[in-house]
């Protein structure tokens, strides 16, 4: 195979004259187009640390454009190049941290309707009614968790159960804790969609969706987020079908057989498929999967939710 050094220098130098100011040459998916096999993962491993290298060489050449390449950190971290820490990188977690930021996704997503704006204005005085023109994000707490409550009802099924937030913040975590807000926007699509058939055939509610409705929904959001994950990390297959054959959560570590455990199990923590239980010597002796990938993983459940 030629050598595409010099003809990628000369290809990116050619197009560094003919482009206008401020460009920028964007690499991106690179996690997910080269397989998961051992072969695959090295040689993106490979392409990646090619990429990088190419980047670093002539990046101070170009005058014009600029390369901004987006990878995942466990990816980044497996390259080996000279002069490595020199890369300037921005670090990005796409996930939410406050539980209030994060259900205000919903509330946002709501107050596009005409028709639950006016609800909701119907329910509030007049000091609240003037914050609707604002955005949700500058709401007091008050009015964004009366909306909530609007959208989705104050409890799951009674007096005595669970707040709808909090059982929503809980079972959408993974094992580290995080919140995307696409298995949020999953969960309220999904009880909608329910909640049109729902409708023709039982009494009016007094939350747009109905509190059991997310009950039911989560099957769904589990099973679109236990796809992504593995879209996103198809090297953990392996530990995948291993959490489906011991099909009980939580589980002592000796059960989780995989192949390359020494890579594996490190990044299906990380990614917070699993989250080890350290007894008092501070070993991982069991290991629990979150309810988010529970469901779908068709695992079933030892102890309190």
């Amino acid at each position: 195979m030629p050598d595409i050094g010099p003809l990628s220098h000369s290809l990116l130098l050619d197009l560094d004259t003919a482009a206008t100011s401020g460009r920028l040459l964007l690499f991106d998916g690179l996690d997910t187009g080269f397989g998961s096999s051992t072969e695959a993962i090295a040689r993106r491993t490979a392409a990646v640390a090619g990429l990088l290298e190419l980047a670093g060489e002539i990046g101070e050449r170009l005058t014009r454009i600029n390369f901004k390449v987006l990878l995942r950190e466990d990816i980044y971290r497996a390259v080996n190049i000279p002069n490595q820490s020199h890369f300037f990188g921005r670090q990005v977690r796409l996930t939410w941290g406050d539980s209030q930021e994060y259900l205000n996704v919903a509330v946002k997503r709501a107050m596009r309707s005409g028709a639950f704006r006016d609800l909701l204005s119907s329910t509030v005085d007049d000091d609240a009614r003037d914050l609707l023109r604002i955005a949700v994000d500058r709401w007091p707490v008050e009015l964004s968790q009366r909306a909530w409550r609007l959208l989705v009802g104050d409890r799951i099924t009674g007096s005595k159960t669970a707040f709808t937030a909090n059982w929503v913040w809980r079972r959408l975590a993974d094992g580290n804790d995080d919140h995307t807000p696409r298995s949020l926007i999953q969960l309220l699509v999904s009880a909608q969609a329910r909640e049109q058939g729902l409708r023709q055939h039982t009494e009016p509610a007094r939350s747009v969706i109905r509190p059991r409705t997310l009950v039911d929904s989560l099957d769904e959001v589990s099973r679109e987020a236990l796809i992504a994950l593995r879209e996103e990390y198809a090297e953990l297959d392996p530990v995948f079908q291993a959490l489906r054959d011991i099909g009980q959560t939580p589980f002592d570590a000796g059960k989780l057989r995989v192949g390359s455990k020494a890579k594996l199990l490190p990044l299906a923590q990380e990614v917070g498929l699993i989250t080890p239980i350290l007894d008092t010597s501070g070993q991982a002796t069991r290991f629990k999967v979150p309810e988010l990938y529970r469901l779908d993983l068709q695992m079933g459940r030892k102890g309190q939710r």
